[in-house]
This record gives C-alpha cells, sequence and structure tokens, in this order.
C-alpha cells in the first residue's frame, strides 16, 4: 500500500510501522507529520505556558497581510504578551489543577507528541507526587510507550528505507497559529 499521513496521522504511521512492520507499504508520505513530538505538547506538559510575543506576531503579521506595519504589529505583540503573562503567572497552577491535568493530560495522543527526551519532566510536571502517579499510572504508562515509539522511530524510517519502502516528507508548517506556550516561534 502507499500511505500518506497528515500532520497527527504521522505518530498512527510510525506507530503502526513500529508494532506491525513495514513490509506491505511500498511507499509513505508523511504531510507535516509529527515524528517525534511537538514542541507544543512538550512545553504545556512542562508547565510552560506562556503567551510568546514573537509568535504572536508572527501571527498578527500573517493574518493582517502586511495591511499594519510590523513595528505596530511587534508593540501589540510585546505588551500582550507581558499583560497575558501576568496572568497566566497568576493562575497557571490553578489552571494546571483544574484542567490541564483532568482533560488534556488524560488524552494519549497528546502524550504521543511529547518529545521523548524530555518525557519524564513532562510526567514530573503533570503528575507532581506519588498519590498523582498512582491515580493515572494508566495515563503514565500509555505515555512511556509513545515515548519508547518516538525515541525509535528514526531509526525505523531509515531501516524501511533501506528494505525497499519509499518515504517522502512534506513540511509545511511555517508558523504557530497558537503562540501559547515557550517555544512557539521555533519551526
Amino acid at each position: 500500500v502507499n500511505v500518506i499521513a497528515c500532520s497527527m496521522g504521522g505518530v498512527m504511521l510510525n506507530a503502526y510501522m513500529y508494532r506491525y512492520g513495514y513490509e506491505s507499504i511500498n511507499s509513505c508520505v508523511h504531510l507535516s507529520s509529527t515524528f517525534q513530538g511537538t514542541y507544543c505538547t512538550t512545553d504545556l506538559f512542562q508547565g510552560k505556558a506562556v503567551l510568546n510575543s514573537q509568535a504572536l506576531s508572527f501571527l498578527l503579521q500573517n493574518q493582517t497581510g502586511g495591511a499594519l506595519p510590523s513595528s505596530i504589529i511587534n508593540a501589540v505583540s510585546s505588551v500582550a504578551g507581558m499583560l497575558c503573562n501576568l496572568f497566566i503567572d497568576e493562575f497557571k497552577g490553578d489552571i494546571y489543577e483544574g484542567f490541564m491535568r483532568s482533560t488534556f493530560a488524560t488524552i494519549p495522543s497528546l502524550w504521543a507528541v511529547t518529545l521523548p527526551d524530555e518525557l519524564e519532566s513532562c510526567i514530573d510536571y503533570v503528575f507532581p507526587t506519588v498519590a498523582l502517579q498512582e491515580e493515572y499510572s494508566g495515563v503514565i504508562a500509555r505515555a512511556r510507550r509513545m515515548g519508547e515509539i518516538n525515541a525509535q522511530t528514526d531509526q525505523m524510517l531509515l531501516r524501511a528505507q533501506a528494505d525497499g519502502c519509499k518515504i517522502s516528507v512534506v513540511a509545511s508548517y511555517n508558523g504557530s497559529c497558537v503562540p501559547f506556550y515557550a517555544r512557539a516561534n521555533v519551526h
């Protein structure tokens, strides 16, 4: 078969190939696929929720189509970042306690897009106590399993390619559409 995997579909394709092999796959195309996690999920699961002024500026420049001078957009982004980050700092604990852990941290696919080399620090931040780690042990076990798959993706794809599977990668995201994490300007 020939497979085209878009965005999160890359995680699903890699998990399939990891579990079942790639012998039946003639070619796979990754369209802006997540291979080994994203900065967005990783930063948020490490408590690095911030309004990134540079990413906001980039987003606004693209949305306004050049209608406003970049100096104005940069100034607005800077002030918005400063004010929003004061709010985030004030309520971050409440947001993580009352919302992030019980809602987002229980979605297995989000753990699939956590950077494998930062997975343990994410687990420690989201589930900081032994009691929470016991309560969410099933989620944590699945997160670690997905991290294991992500950590081996490069080697697996190289083996598949060496065995004749055609692999193409197309990246088209060039800026964050959600500027609320520390590394939102890195793409």
